[in-house]
C-alpha cells in the first residue's frame, strides 16, 4: 500500500536555470508505484520551439521510514510546446527519473486536478489484477500541476482573502435523522476564536475528509520562512516550519509543512494565511482510498483529555496516544498469534514529525496464517480529527508495507525483502483488527489464527 503520510513532510525548491516566461509546477515522477519523484518545475514557454527548465525533485520510497535529509535532484529538461501540451526531454541525472524517450505531456486531469500536464496512466503503475508493479526502471507516469493558483486534493476549507465576509467550513453538524448541515461562519469571527473555542468547534462537527492531524502544507516564497516562523512564535504553540531540506537548492517557491498542535488545523491555517508569508495554506487532506482503515477510537482518558488541552505541547500530546497505540498493536498481535511475544517484537520508529506514527511489527506471520512464515509489517497512523471529540481519540491507519520468509527461526531483514505481502493481505489483516476491535482495544477469540 502506497503510504500518504509520506507526501507532507516533503519540501523541495528550484532556482530557475532560465529567464523569460517561467511557468511553474508541482511535479511528480514514478517508475512504478514504490519509485516516484516529487518536487517543483520551472519551465521557460517564451520559444515555443525551444522550450527548457529545469525540475527540482525528492526521490520517495515506498513505505518512508528515512530519518536522514533526502539528496535533492535538480533534472535539467527540454523540449517544445504542442497544441496538446509539452514535449519534453529529461536530462540524465544519477538516481533521478529516466526516460529514453520524449515525453508527450497531454492537458487533463490528474491527481492535481484540472489543467494538469500529464504523461501516462495511473494505471500504468499495476498490473491487471490491480497489484502495484514495483522496481520499475522507465518512467511510466508523471504530472506537472500549474503552482499558481494552488489547486489542493479536496475543496479548500478557508478562503484566503482577509475581504471575504464568510468561510464555509466543509462541516457535518451532528444531527441525526435531519441530514449533514453545512456550517457557516463569518470569517472575522472565526480567525478570532480563541483556541479553546475552536477545538470545541471541531469537536462539536463532523468534518466531511480526512485530513492529516497536526499538519498544515503552506506554499511560499523560501526567503519567507523566517517570517512565517516569527509569527508561530508569536502564537506561543510550539508551532514550527518542517524545513530541513529546502536549502539545498537555494530559494524559489517551497512547499512546506507546518506542524501544529491537533484539532486546530483549520484555526492554524487561517492564522498562517493571515501572516503575509505564504501564496496559501491549506489543512493536507488524505485520499479516502482503501488504504485507510475505519478509525480505531482510543477512549484512555489522559489521552483524551490531553487532545482538548490546546496548551499541552505536541509531543506530550502525542506519546501516550502512541504508546496507546502500541499497547493495542501488542494485545492484537497476542490474540492473533497466541505467543507472539515469544519471539516477535513491536517497535516504534522516528517519523520526523510528532503527529506521523511508524511501528514495526516483526515475528509469527499475521497476514497468512502459516507454521512456519515469518513477517516484517510496517504500520502507520494518524488521529482521524473528523471523529476526534471530548470522549475519544480516532486513528486511522494502514499496515503500508510488509514482508515474510518461512524457516524454523526469525529470518534476516534480506531474507525477508525477498517476499513482499500483497496489498489484499495487508487490508484484510488490518480490517481484522478495527473490525473486531471492543471498546477497550483487546480482540475475542475470533481473529486467532486456524491452522
Amino acid at each position: 500500500m502506497r503510504s500518504y503520510l509520506a507526501f507532507v513532510t516533503a519540501a523541495a525548491a528550484f532556482v530557475s536555470p532560465v529567464a523569460g516566461a517561467a511557468e511553474r509546477y508541482e511535479a511528480q515522477l514514478a517508475h512504478s508505484a514504490d519509485t516516484e519523484w516529487i518536487g517543483f518545475a520551472e519551465i521557460d514557454l517564451s520559444d515555443a520551439a525551444a522550450v527548457r527548465g529545469e525540475l527540482c525533485l525528492v526521490r520517495k520510497e515506498y513505505p518512508d521510514r528515512r530519518t536522514e535529509p533526502r539528496t535533492l535532484l535538480r533534472v535539467p529538461v527540454t523540449g517544445r510546446a504542442v497544441a496538446e501540451g509539452l514535449e519534453l526531454n529529461l536530462g540524465t541525472v544519477r538516481d533521478g527519473p529516466r526516460s529514453d524517450a520524449t515525453l508527450a505531456f497531454a492537458r487533463g486531469t490528474g491527481d492535481g486536478g484540472e489543467g494538469a500536464l500529464v504523461f501516462g496512466d495511473l494505471l500504468a503503475l499495476r498490473d491487471k489484477e490491480g497489484n502495484p508493479i514495483l522496481g520499475g526502471t522507465k518512467l511510466a507516469y508523471a504530472e506537472l500541476t500549474p503552482l499558481v493558483p494552488p489547486s489542493p486534493d479536496f475543496e479548500i476549507s478557508m478562503l484566503s482573502s482577509a475581504s471575504d465576509q464568510q468561510v464555509a467550513i466543509l462541516l457535518e453538524e451532528v444531527n441525526p435523522g435531519q441530514g449533514p448541515v453545512t456550517a457557516l461562519v463569518p470569517l472575522e469571527e472565526y480567525e478570532n476564536f480563541t483556541r479553546e473555542q475552536a477545538i470545541a468547534f471541531e469537536q462539536k462537527h463532523e468534518r466531511e475528509m480526512l485530513y492529516d492531524a497536526g499538519a498544515v502544507v503552506a506554499l511560499m516564497d523560501s526567503a519567507k520562512i523566517p517570517q512565517l516562523q516569527r509569527a508561530l512564535d508569536a502564537l506561543g504553540d510550539g508551532a514550527r516550519v518542517m524545513n530541513g531540506e529546502i536549502s539545498a537548492c537555494h530559494g524559489g517557491v517551497v512547499q512546506v509543512t507546518v506542524s501544529v498542535p491537533p484539532m486546530l488545523e483549520f484555526w492554524y491555517t487561517r492564522q498562517i494565511q493571515k501572516s503575509g508569508a505564504v501564496i496559501t495554506a491549506y489543512p493536507w487532506g488524505l485520499p479516502l482510498d482503501p488504504g485507510w482503515t475505519d478509525p480505531l477510537m482510543i477512549q484512555t482518558a489522559a489521552v483524551v483529555a490531553a487532545f482538548g488541552n490546546p496548551r499541552i505541547a505536541m509531543a506530550q500530546k502525542y506519546r501516550p496516544l502512541w504508546e496507546t497505540l502500541k499497547a493495542a498493536l501488542t494485545r492484537f498481535a497476542a490474540a492473533r498469534r497466541p505467543g507472539f511475544a515469544q519471539s516477535g517484537t513491536i517497535v516504534l520508529r522516528p517519523s520526523g514529525a510528532p503527529h506521523v506514527f511508524n511501528a514495526e511489527i516483526r515475528g509469527r506471520s499475521l497476514a497468512v496464517c502459516q507454521a512456519n512464515r515469518w513477517e516484517q509489517i510496517f504500520v502507520e497512523a494518524t488521529v482521524n480529527p473528523s471523529v476526534t471529540s471530548s470522549s475519544a481519540v480516532g486513528v486511522s491507519l494502514q499496515m503500508s508495507d510488509g514482508f515474510y520468509a518461512r524457516g524454523a527461526t526469525m529470518p534476516s531483514d534480506a531474507r525477508m525483502r525477498d517476499h513482499r505481502i500483497s496489498d489484499s493481505e495487508l487490508k484484510a489483516l488490518q480490517d481484522l483488527m478495527v473490525g473486531n476491535a471492543q471498546k477497550n482495544l483487546t480482540w475475542p477469540a475470533a481473529v486467532r489464527c486456524q491452522q
